[in-house]
């Protein structure tokens, strides 16, 4: 069920459902342009439309497939598309939904190949205003612009500006944030947990915090672990509960390689003036590594030193149930990691009795304004 690394496709599916579809041809719009080579691009990457022969033609989303790049940038059925522009690896989406407009980026370069050749014969209902195909531009630094600015979940620039941050939300949205949730065994248990498994709990306050950071087009990464992991990046709220479905607790809690993996891929991605990334370990035990019972704090030591500032990353450790067993050791990381060798401080720890109290969106909240305190 699980690789032994993390999907760059982010992914929890086996089948991306990316592959080739043959279609019967598409009759003509206005006697002008076919509808085929748009609808047949949006398949590759997830997104089945149809053509809605009204008044003004326009372009709706019939459905999106479970595990596709589309589905994890947020599309969802009933979306019209307006504007579709390809890139080398994928496309910006402009759509409507409920009478706003959004916008999105997909990520897949099959799609954007398709969607590219399309662009140079047609526009896609150009002359009614409504969806229409741009031609592929290759412009690094709009590719830059569109990811830096995390537009893959539906809000423009010009909606966040009418959003009233809640307290604390300007802090969240200075991170990137991340989660590796244990996925072993013991997470089947009820342990002070409102009468839900520790794994259904955890699941609650995850969606919670992506419904939170949705009006601000901010996704999260996700990685579950026992003794594999995997990993899907951009998760939105239908993306968390969709993983959350895959997946069943069973196995050990073998942390260090997860851990050290999204360590690595946040160093690799960071850049002065970028956001940092907050990482947030969620889990019920002490970790328990098959050759090494120190190998994350040797990790984490080893990690820090290939850092240039304390700023680039924090983690902190959520402690679930109410029988944890790894207070020490979370605990020794939070206040001795300098001490052991560490170049900075860069882990935080809660405890289940804070995480139940204050939930998780206050947690990670609380470890920012330390960690922002002691820097």
């Amino acid at each position: 069920m699980f690789c032994a690394a993390s999907l760059a496709t982010g992914s929890f599916a086996d089948d991306l459902g990316t592959a080739d579809k043959t279609h019967a041809s598409r009759p003509l719009i206005k006697g002008k342009i076919t509808a085929s080579g748009i609808i047949d691009g949006l398949e590759v990457a997830g997104i089945k439309c149809f053509l809605r022969q009204d008044k003004t033609p326009s372009l709706i989303v019939n459905e999106v497939h479970m595990g596709t790049p589309a589905f994890y940038a947020g599309i969802t059925a009933g979306d019209t598309i307006i504007k579709v522009a390809p890139f080398n690896n994928g496309f910006q989406l402009k759509f409507s939904r409920s009478g706003k407009i959004y916008q999105a980026f997909v990520r897949s370069e099959k799609a954007a190949r398709m969607l590219a050749t399309s662009a140079n014969d047609f526009n896609l209902l150009a002359s009614a205003g409504h969806a229409t195909l741009e031609k592929q531009t290759a412009r690094s630094e709009d590719q830059k612009k569109l990811l830096s600015t995390q537009t893959s979940s539906f809000v423009t620039g010009a909606d966040k500006t009418k959003l009233n941050l809640r307290a604390g939300d300007d802090k969240l949205l200075a991170y990137n944030i991340e989660f590796i949730i244990d996925i072993s065994r013991s997470m089947n248990e009820i342990d002070g947990t409102d009468g839900l498994s520790k794994f259904e709990w955890c699941r609650n306050q995850v969606t919670a915090l992506s419904d939170r950071l949705a009006p601000y087009a901010r996704n999260v990464t996700i990685t579950v672990f026992n003794e594999r992991y995997q990993t899907a990046e951009s998760c939105n709220r239908d993306a968390v509960l969709a993983i959350y479905q895959q997946v069943k607790p069973h196995g050990s809690t073998d942390l260090v390689d997860p851990l050290m993996a999204r360590c690595q891929h946040a160093l690799e991605n960071y850049r002065i003036g970028s956001r940092p990334t907050l990482i947030a370990v969620i889990t019920d035990g002490l970790p328990n590594h098959p050759h090494d019972p120190f190998a994350v704090n040797q990790a984490l030591i080893d990690f820090t030193k290939k850092l240039s500032s304390s700023k680039q990353i924090l983690i902190t450790f959520l402690q679930i149930g109410s029988t944890f067993n790894g207070t020490d050791f979370c605990l020794d990381l939070d206040q001795n990691l300098v001490k052991e060798g560490a170049r900075f401080d860069i882990v935080d720890t809660r405890t289940f009795g804070e995480l139940k109290g204050a939930g998780l969106t206050e947690c990670l909240i609380h470890a920012i304004e330390k960690e922002a305190a002691i820097k």
